[in-house]
């Protein structure tokens, strides 16, 4: 697939994932239990953010760095949707302020902060990747809010402490093990948040229009992935929520600031891995076999189907979120709820009766009387051992009767 660039001038912010179309929606009432919940609890949040852009965090934990990265974003993104929602300027500069605190982190990375390396070019990681996405939001909501100090430091903070990194480990001779990875979540990440930054500070840096065609040669092998496997992911449910967040916030980015559809988006297979958590999750039970496999609906995935005209998914996301309510997940679910949801029922898919659907290229298989709602499910698990985030044990399965699940796989705990 050809690299995707455009000389065209980008679109005037609002430009990224949540465009004005979004962010309106804003302003109108909840028009259901669902939505009226994610926004009464989502209100009820943000105050306790007003305070201060510090929060406590656990150091000595694994990743802890990143929980920090997923932390902000969630706060950065709530305070700017809450802004939008009613105009009040304490959320807006409450916002701000916590996108200047995370300049004066010493360390981003668990990794070089074990190293005892606070060197912002030693590493682009996983919480790089989150924290380039959060600066990106903040910067396109705010940047016509913004003091010409406080603009300053923004572009300063996205040049020193992610786009330069980014740029330092994606080169050919120099790129991190997961730049063009066809098959790791910490590609799309890294990629996504970089190439988000890119997007929202492209007139602004010649460094982000440097680091923009890298993001997308790095996203082609992940993307086109896809094509293999029928729209399957071989890292299981759990990854594919995380990977794919990034993945779909980046491309609808690219969308909505270009103007132009873009290929990885539009190609048959991103449709079809829509699908994939859904049909390996009846009545919300996952039925994976990754090492992560926990799944529920996220907002991006609102995001993409509607984009995309997959209106028949609303329907079965709204089920299965019904269901079980909204969970804290580490990101701003709440708030991109409120941005992502279509606010309207679509009509349902047609039943499928029998339901059978093999990924081929990874052999993760599924069976159901019916789909969706089905009575008998069972999930079967072949294809190789050699994949991220897999287990050592071929052609295991899942029984799921109804809503309970009475055949389970082997988690990691048995491992």
């Amino acid at each position: 697939m050809r690299n995707v660039m455009t000389t065209m001038a980008l679109q005037p912010h609002p430009r990224l994932y949540a465009a004005t179309e979004q962010i309106d929606r804003l302003r109108k009432a909840p028009n259901s239990p669902l939505l009226k919940q994610a926004q009464q609890r989502l209100l009820a949040t943000v105050d306790g953010y007003l305070a201060s852009p510090d929060f406590d965090w656990k150091l000595n934990t694994h990743n802890a760095h990143l929980l920090r990265a997923r932390t902000m974003q969630t706060r950065v993104v709530s305070l700017l949707v809450a802004w939008r929602m009613t105009s009040d300027e304490r959320y807006r500069q409450a916002a701000v302020e916590h996108v200047l605190a995370m300049g004066d982190w010493e360390y981003w990375s668990w990794i070089t902060w074990r190293q005892d390396n606070a060197d912002p070019l030693a590493i682009f990681d996983l919480s790089y990747g989150e924290n380039a996405a959060t600066l990106a939001i903040a910067w396109d909501w705010l940047v016509d809010t913004l003091t010409p100090t406080q603009r300053k430091h923004f572009v300063r903070i996205a040049r020193d402490r992610a786009l330069r990194p980014f740029l330092a480990h994606s080169g050919r001779r120099n790129a991190a093990f997961w730049f063009g990875r066809p098959d790791s979540n910490w590609n799309t990440v890294c990629a996504g948040g970089a190439g988000m930054l890119a997007l929202a500070m492209h007139e602004e840096l010649s460094e982000a229009r440097r680091a923009l065609p890298r993001a997308e040669a790095s996203f082609i092998p992940y993307m086109e992935e896809l094509r293999a496997t029928d729209g399957g992911w071989t890292e299981g449910l759990g990854y594919w929520n995380y990977g794919m967040r990034y993945a779909f916030m980046y491309l609808l980015s690219h969308e909505r600031a270009t103007g132009q559809r873009h290929p990885l988006l539009r190609q048959k297979a991103t449709r079809q891995t829509l699908s994939f958590p859904i049909d390996l999750a009846p009545h919300g039970i996952s039925c994976g076999f990754g090492d992560a496999n926990s799944w529920k609906p996220m907002p991006f995935h609102y995001a993409t189907a509607v984009h995309l005209g997959c209106d028949e998914l609303i329907p079965r996301l709204d089920t299965m979120l019904e269901s079980r309510g909204i969970q804290d997940g580490g990101w701003p679910d709440l708030a991109e709820l409120l941005l992502f949801h279509p606010r309207k029922r679509s009509k349902a898919g047609k039943i499928q009766k029998p339901a059978r659907k093999l990924y081929r290229g990874m052999d993760w298989g599924g069976l159901a009387d019916q789909l969706p709602d089905s009575g008998i499910y069972a999930a079967i698990r072949g294809g190789t051992t050699e994949v991220p985030h897999g287990h050592r044990d071929l052609l295991s399965f899942w029984g799921v009767i109804g809503d309970e699940a009475l055949i389970e796989n082997l988690g990691v705990g048995p491992y």
